[in-house]
């Protein structure tokens, strides 16, 4: 501990803090928290309510989702859930049509804005 007590933190320049914000964009649309809900499938193994409680947690909170084409609920189920003007992205993943494509061809998804 003696090694670290030699070292201090001297800050040259005060910066007001008071009026930060942390809001921001994701993808063009509003996020009051620099994170978003992934797209991932089978909610409910978690909760039998799945991406339904998601999209209503994102909604409370201000935050992005993005929607599974995989998911366990109908994109209705989810749409139905959102909070009035609330924003979630949807995820599509295109088929592989040829063995031959390269793997980075094979990684590339698609997503779409609901407003």
């Amino acid at each position: 501990m003696d090694a670290f007590r030699r070292y201090y933190f001297r800050p040259r320049i005060l910066n007001d803090v008071t009026t930060g914000s942390i809001n921001t964009t994701y993808m063009g649309l509003p996020s009051e928290l620099p994170i978003f809900i992934s797209p991932a499938a089978m909610a409910k193994l978690g909760n039998p309510l799945g991406e339904v409680n998601l999209t209503k947690g994102a909604g409370e909170c201000g935050i992005v989702q993005g929607i599974s084409i995989n998911a366990s609920c109908s994109l209705d189920e989810i749409m139905a859930a959102r909070r009035e003007g609330q924003k979630v992205f949807f995820q599509v993943c295109p088929p592989y049509f040829n063995s031959n494509t390269s793997s980075g061809e094979k990684g590339k998804r698609l997503m779409f804005r609901y407003t």
